[in-house]
């Protein structure tokens, strides 16, 4: 029997860690235009962070999300540099998932 290697398996949770990865700037995501089934999505992402604070992978978790939309985080997620999560001061690769909300009606005042 064969089976598949996670190949980020060794990516701590961040409830494996003592201190969380941060980005150093902020992530802008924009809105990609494109004629979508609906004006709002939401989805879940994983992402995976090295011990160095670069952003390794970006992980759609929820299956149905156009792919312009999977492609428009990932893009706006890898040039970002992150302090690296951590485990008692040491650095080290870690994962977590964050929630992305694209709405492309305009904000009520």
């Amino acid at each position: 029997m064969t089976g598949t290697r996670d190949p980020f398996a060794e990516f701590l949770p961040r409830s494996a860690l003592t201190v969380g990865p941060r980005p150093l700037q902020p992530v802008l995501i924009d809105f990609p235009e494109f004629v979508g089934a609906a004006t709002r999505y939401a989805a879940e992402f994983e992402i995976l962070v090295n011990d160095a604070g670069s952003v390794v992978h970006v992980v759609g978790v929820d299956p149905g999300l156009p792919q312009i939309l999977l492609q428009a985080v990932r893009e706006a997620f890898a040039p970002v540099q992150f302090t690296p999560g951590e485990v008692d001061g040491w650095p080290v690769r870690s994962r977590f998932r964050i929630e992305v909300t694209f709405d492309s009606q305009p904000r009520q005042s």
